[in-house]
């Protein structure tokens, strides 16, 4: 693992505060046991975070993800750029995602714990072949909750066949 880090994490105050700089030339993820597959998945990314937040539910800011790689097996993907606005401290609360793949903006009563079953949903909704699973993701009986979102798919590329860890 290639890291540079210039910045802070402080966790001495009841909410954290992550305002760092990050440049990760080169991070294994299968090395690190992040990851399961035969393969390797090789990371590189420049990471700026201005952010609070002590649970998922409570992250306050944005988060920079620029000039991202990524190398599976023997193929390179460029992922491009990744942007991450999220406000939970206003009413309704948003979750913003701007990256060359797909603009997300969620605006409502929502839990970020909840949102990855909810996008699986989605996406088998409109690419049904790649998700042979989503049918795990179907929807609960629960009460209705007011939610605003818009996606943008700005072309999906082949990195959807790689296997999720």
């Amino acid at each position: 693992m290639l890291l540079a880090f210039d910045g802070t994490m402080n966790f001495s105050k009841d909410v954290p505060v992550y305002n760092f700089d990050a440049e990760i030339e080169r991070i294994d993820l299968k090395a690190l046991n992040f990851y399961t597959d035969t393969n390797n998945l090789v990371l590189s990314a420049k990471i700026t975070s201005n952010i609070t937040g002590n649970t998922i539910e409570t992250l306050n800011g944005n988060i920079d993800v620029t000039d991202m790689q990524m190398a599976y097996a023997d193929t390179a993907y460029n992922i491009g750029d990744i942007l991450v606005y999220s406000d939970v401290s206003s009413s309704p609360k948003q979750l913003r995602l701007v990256s060359d793949i797909a603009d997300v903006n969620i605006i409502g009563n929502y839990h970020l714990q909840s949102l990855p079953k909810n996008i699986l949903r989605t996406v088998n909704a409109f690419l049904p072949s790649y998700l042979v699973t989503a049918d795990k993701a179907a929807p609960k009986a629960k009460r209705e909750r007011k939610k605003l979102y818009t996606c943008k798919t700005l072309g999906l590329p082949q990195i959807l066949r790689i296997p999720p860890p």
